[in-house]
């Protein structure tokens, strides 16, 4: 129960992970496909995409947690120890990104027509490595150039790639370019988050400056995308031409900010409204924590939530047509399970067996001066 009564967890991060699970639910169980302002029943459109960009923040926020948050392990208490913590959180990373790409796989294999993220968001914890010592404000200004230049990369590599049969027979190339969400692109989306881990999230003031520029880059990546908006398909449909013919890139494919369509104004975009969630859910999750306990209950368990929803999900809709009512009954189902397991259970099974691992994992790896002192 310490996970539940611990005073110092960010309560805000569990309730804007609820929020994504929840959202995901909506992408794969119904939710509208076109966003229309002026038409209220078309506004569950809007976790298309959004949600899913709110997890691999959420992801970024959590490898700079794990990294050592704001000091980085660089605090003077700890200068002695810290290439120790620092190793032992890369193993402990490693081995979360493996088990979670092992658990994508299988979820995977169960042949629904949900595009799991687990072995995207597995890929992106290992090119994170390189970033965990890096402070904010070079993770904040990599995110932001990244953001321009890597939908033209994806464009380059998507081209070339279908001109050569696409990724059909080469995984690396689906997760890198080609698939549902391409890491060249969406590393943005975790450098980003990972420049939000390095801040005070205790902080009221650093969270509603959080939320504040969170809401100017999404006025700014949508207003921006839809003054360009010429085309709604995603970059990675760049061009399949004749086998063996590269032809010239769709550099129409850029402009706009439709969900999942890759451009540069959908990151800033929908980076902004991430941002705007995780400002407002840490001002919020303490004060309200008895009405938002379902809700980060959810998030507290959200590798679990979101397997056990594939796995049901293949179970209830072998034919992948879920009901007009499956987002609905997914989503209290959640509600009510979720809060009685963490206060019956603790932490989430694939919570735990995570945990479990990667601490074991990490616990060999000790301080340089202990290694000097140990027999033999």
């Amino acid at each position: 129960m310490r996970a539940i009564s611990d005073p110092s967890r960010l309560l805000g991060l569990d309730v804007a992970r609820g929020l994504a699970v929840l959202g995901m639910f909506g992408a794969h169980l119904g939710a509208p496909d076109d966003l229309v302002l002026g038409d209220p029943g078309s506004w569950g459109a809007i976790v298309h995409g959004r949600s899913s960009i709110l997890f691999a923040v959420l992801a970024g926020v959590s490898i700079a947690l794990l990294t050592g948050g704001r000091s980085r392990f660089e605090g003077d208490e700890r200068r002695r120890n810290a290439e120790a913590a620092r190793a032992r959180a890369r193993i402990r990373i490693l081995v979360r990104a493996l088990v979670i790409f092992l658990i994508g796989v299988g979820l995977s294999a169960l042949g629904t027509n949900i595009i799991v993220i687990l072995e995207y968001y597995a890929l992106m914890f290992v090119l994170a490595l390189p970033m965990i010592r890096w402070r904010a404000r070079s993770l904040f200004v990599l995110a932001g150039v990244w953001a321009v230049v890597s939908p033209v990369v994806v464009l380059l590599l998507a081209t070339i790639s279908a001109a050569f049969g696409g990724s059909e027979e080469n995984l690396l190339v689906e997760l890198l370019v080609t698939g549902g969400y391409p890491v060249i692109i969406w590393m943005s989306f975790l450098w980003f988050g990972m420049g939000i881990g390095r801040l005070d999230l205790a902080s009221r003031r650093v969270a509603s400056r959080i939320a504040g520029v969170g809401a100017l880059l999404a006025l700014v990546g949508y207003t921006l995308g839809a003054a360009t908006a010429v085309s709604t398909a995603p970059i990675i449909r760049a061009a399949y031409g004749p086998p063996g013919v590269i032809l010239e890139p769709d550099w129409s494919l850029l402009r706009g900010m439709d969900a999942h369509s890759g451009t540069s104004f959908e990151i800033i975009g929908s980076s902004g409204v991430a941002a705007v969630i995780v400002g407002i859910a840490l001002l919020i999750a303490r004060p309200l924590r008895a009405a938002l306990f379902p809700l980060e209950s959810v998030g507290a368990t959200a590798l679990s939530t979101y397997s056990l929803q594939v796995v049901a999900y293949a179970v209830l809709f072998p034919d992948n047509e879920p009901t007009e009512w499956s987002w609905l009954w997914f989503t209290l189902t959640a509600l009510v399970v979720c809060p009685l397991w963490r206060l019956t259970l603790g932490r989430g099974p694939l919570e735990r067996l995570l945990h479990l691992l990667s601490v074991r994992a990490a616990d060999g790896v000790r301080p340089r001066d202990e290694r000097a002192d140990a027999p033999g």
